[in-house]
């Protein structure tokens, strides 16, 4: 777990494939939990993808979008 300047928490998760490889399509799920009925708390408010041949040198690729 990360923080950034701002003290916001950022987690990091790092897919190292084998070969190098064409990703057409990344899902990801969260679990959304509320503290009473009233109120639901999302987490992460966004996802960064960055792609690259070495771990030192990722480009952001896309944000995803909340289906």
């Amino acid at each position: 777990m990360l923080k950034d300047n701002r003290g916001y928490l950022e987690h990091e998760m790092l897919f190292k494939l084998p070969t190098l490889s064409v990703v057409r399509e990344i899902q990801i799920g969260f679990v959304n939990y509320g503290p009473n009925e009233t109120e639901l708390i999302i987490e992460p408010i966004s996802v960064l993808v960055q792609a690259g041949v070495e771990q030192d040198n990722l480009n952001l690729v896309c944000t995803l979008d909340i289906v």
